[in-house]
Parts: C-alpha cells; sequence; structure tokens
C-alpha cells in the first residue's frame, strides 16, 4: 500500500482532518468508513489516486488477492459511495457527499471518523461524489455479491 495514501487509522488521529473516503461493502453484509488523511500541505488526494488501496482493503476483508482485484477493477473509482472532507473559512468544516450514502448508514459517522466538531461542520451534496451505476455493477459482478445500492443517474458534468 502507499503510504501516501493509506487509510488513516482511527487511533493515530487526533483533532479534525481533511481527505477523501468511501464506504466499503464487507462480507457479512453491514459496511465500513475507509477515511484518507490529507497532508499539512493542503494537498487535495483525488479519488481515483486512493482506488487501488481502497481495492486492496477490501479484497483482504473478502478473502481475495488484493492486487487481481485492483487489476480487474483498477478502472472503476466511482464504484462506491464516497466524499470528502474539507476545512473552510474560520475553522470549519465541510462533508462533501454524493446523496448515496449506504442503507443503514449515516454521514454522522463520517463526522465521527475525522474527529470533526458537530456544530462547526456542514454537509453538503457534490454531484463529483456521486456513484456511477456502471461502475457499481462491475465491482458487483467482480464480488460476486449484490449491494443493495442504488446509483443516482450519472451526473452531467458539460459546462454548457
Amino acid at each position: 500500500m502507499n503510504s501516501k495514501t493509506a487509510p488513516a487509522s482511527e487511533e493515530s488521529r487526533e483533532g479534525p482532518f481533511t481527505g477523501p473516503y468511501y464506504w466499503i461493502p464487507l462480507p457479512d453484509g453491514d459496511w465500513e468508513l475507509v477515511a484518507f488523511a490529507e497532508d499539512a500541505s493542503g494537498r487535495e488526494i483525488g479519488h481515483v489516486h486512493i482506488w487501488p488501496d481502497v481495492l486492496r482493503v477490501i479484497g483482504r476483508k473478502w478473502g481475495m488477492e488484493p492486487e487481481k482485484l485492483v487489476r480487474r477493477m483498477g478502472d472503476n473509482p466511482y464504484a462506491l459511495p464516497r466524499g470528502r472532507v474539507v476545512s473552510q473559512e474560520k475553522r470549519r468544516w465541510g462533508i462533501a457527499h454524493g446523496a448515496d450514502t449506504p442503507p443503514g448508514m449515516t454521514l454522522d459517522a463520517v463526522l465521527r471518523r475525522f474527529h470533526l466538531p458537530p456544530g462547526k461542520t456542514t454537509f453538503f451534496f457534490d454531484e463529483h461524489e456521486v456513484m456511477i451505476g456502471e461502475h457499481l455493477r462491475l465491482l458487483e459482478n467482480d464480488l460476486k455479491i449484490k449491494l443493495n445500492l442504488k446509483a443516482p443517474p450519472t451526473p452531467d458534468f458539460d459546462d454548457d
């Protein structure tokens, strides 16, 4: 795993931090939130860049060969619910999401995982965080499961 994009361990983080996250499916039908901490430089880590590490986590959790999963699914970084925690003015925080959180999960879990202050954190929809249905179906086929997720229609990113 690339140490610059390894998932942030819950024990090693104190105080609020920024970065991308994914919801990953577990074999028992539950979901786990995997968070990635950005460094102090403020340079944003893209979901495309962390996707191989997310697949490695999924591979280990599912008892699969992680690198084989990366080779097969590495081009589908929009297969799962995801989002990003950003810093805002005056020590406030924002949680960008695609309005596709898995059933039974809430964005409050993101707030807790990133150690964000509830009164200083806003949740906002960002179309760039929306799952893509085709990527979801490919992952479901590869894992041989049905995730009970409803991917919203693919967003239109045209600036027209």
